[in-house]
C-alpha cells in the first residue's frame, strides 16, 4: 500500500527546520481594495470599518506534533512597522489605532481602510513563536495587501473561508469549505457567474466536477497539503481566478521540507536557511535547495520504505511554471538562472513537493 503527502514553501513563508506549515488568511480572502480620490477625500471599495471589519485567522501545523499547534506568542507588523496593543486589544501604535485591533483570541482585526497605512501595496506580517522540544522556533508568515485605483468595472476574485476552519481539516472524516468571492465595482456580486474548480495533482491543475460558488474539501481529498483553484466566468468570459491551499492536520504522515541556500560563487557550499528569497542581484548560479523526507506526524525520523517525489514551481496566480531539477530523488534546486530563463519576474511562488511512500 502506498501513501501520499504534499508540502509547499513560499517566498514569504519560512519555517525553522522545515517542520511547520501555516495559513494566515483574512475572513474575506485576499486583502484587496480599490480607492477613488475626489476633492481631497478618498473612498475605498469595499469599505472596511469597525462595523465591517476583517479578521486575520492564523493556523499553524507541525510535522512534529499531531494536529494544530497553538502559538506561544505572535507579533504583527504593517508595512514594516510593528503593531502594539494594550490589554483590551486596542492598537497603541501611532497612526494605527483606527486601523487595527486584536481580538480576545489574539487574532489581528482590521477595522479601518488599509490605504490609511500606505496608499499602495504592502505586506501584513506575523512572527509566530512556537514551542519545540529543542526550544522556541519562530515562523514568519505574511499576507500581501493590494490597493489599486478604482475603475468601476474591474473584477477581483478571491477564495475566502466558507466556514470557521480557515482552510484546515483537523480530524479524520472532516472537511472544510472554500468560497469564491467576486468583487466588481467595489461590491460583491454572484448573479450570472459560472464557477470552475480545480485541484493541483501530479504537477498540474485538474478540473473538478464542482460548479458552485462553494467547494467542500474532504479529508480524503487532501494529501497533507493540497492546492485548489477557482476560475470565475461571466457570459462565457473569464473575469478572474484565485488559488488557495488546504491543510490536513489529521494525516498520519507528513513531509518535512528543509531548505538551504548556495550563493553561486565559486567553491561555495549550501547552508541551511530560513530566508527563501532569490534576487536578480545574486549570481545566476545561486540556488535554493529543498530536501524532503516522509515522517510519521509527531516524529522526526524518516519513515522506512521507498520515497519518491515530484516538484513543481507555481506562480501566485496559480499558473504552473516549471518542474525544477530533481537531485537524488528527494531534493530539488531552483536557481536565479531558472527565473531568468523562464522569463518570470520577482514575486511569490509556491514550491510544491508531492511525495509517495511505499513502506518497506
Amino acid at each position: 500500500m502506498a501513501y501520499k503527502a504534499s508540502a509547499t514553501r513560499q517566498v514569504h513563508f519560512t519555517s525553522k527546520g522545515g517542520g511547520y506549515s501555516a495559513i494566515w488568511m483574512s475572513s474575506r480572502g485576499d486583502l484587496y481594495q480599490e480607492y477613488l480620490t475626489t476633492g481631497g477625500a478618498t473612498t475605498y471599495y469595499p469599505d472596511i470599518s469597525s462595523s465591517a471589519s476583517v479578521t486575520m485567522y492564523l493556523t499553524v501545523t507541525s510535522a512534529r506534533t499531531q494536529g494544530v499547534v497553538v502559538p506561544s506568542a505572535v507579533r504583527y507588523f504593517a508595512n514594516g512597522t510593528e503593531l502594539t496593543f494594550n490589554v483590551s486589544g486596542a492598537c497603541t501604535t501611532a497612526g494605527m489605532s483606527n486601523i487595527f485591533k486584536r481580538d480576545a483570541s489574539g487574532n489581528l482585526v482590521i477595522i479601518g481602510n488599509l490605504g490609511n497605512v500606505v496608499l499602495g501595496s504592502f505586506l501584513l506580517e506575523a512572527i509566530v513563536s512556537v514551542s519545540a522540544t529543542t526550544g522556541t522556533d519562530s515562523l514568519h508568515v505574511s499576507a500581501p495587501v493590494t490597493l489599486v485605483p478604482y475603475t468601476g468595472d474591474s473584477a477581483k476574485v478571491t477564495i475566502a473561508p466558507g466556514d470557521t476552519k480557515n482552510f484546515t481539516i483537523s480530524e479524520k472524516g472532516g472537511s472544510c469549505i472554500l468560497k469564491a468571492l467576486t468583487l466588481k465595482g467595489g461590491k460583491e456580486v454572484s448573479s450570472g457567474l459560472v464557477y470552475e474548480w480545480y485541484k493541483f495533482s501530479a504537477g498540474a491543475f485538474v478540473k473538478l466536477s464542482a460548479a458552485n460558488q462553494t467547494l467542500t474539501v474532504k479529508e480524503s481529498d487532501v494529501d497533507t497539503y493540497s492546492l485548489f483553484k477557482v476560475i470565475v466566468k461571466e457570459n462565457g468570459t473569464e473575469i478572474g481566478y484565485d488559488i488557495q491551499g488546504v491543510l490536513d492536520a489529521s494525516d498520519p504522515y507528513d513531509i518535512i521540507m528543509s531548505s538551504g541556500l548556495n550563493p553561486g560563487t565559486s567553491g561555495a557550499s549550501t547552508t541551511s536557511t530560513n530566508d527563501l528569497t532569490l534576487t536578480d542581484e545574486m549570481a545566476d548560479a545561486a540556488y535554493l535547495e529543498f530536501t524532503c523526507q516522509f515522517v510519521k506526524r509527531g516524529q522526526t525520523a524518516s519513515v522506512a520504505g521507498t520515497q519518491t517525489y515530484t516538484f513543481t514551481v507555481v506562480a501566485g496566480n496559480g499558473l504552473k511554471m516549471w518542474n525544477p531539477a530533481t537531485i537524488s530523488g528527494n531534493k530539488c534546486r531552483i536557481s536565479v538562472k531558472d527565473f531568468k530563463d523562464y522569463g518570470f519576474g520577482l514575486g511569490d511562488y509556491e514550491i510544491i513537493a508531492e511525495g509517495t511512500l511505499t513502506p518497506a
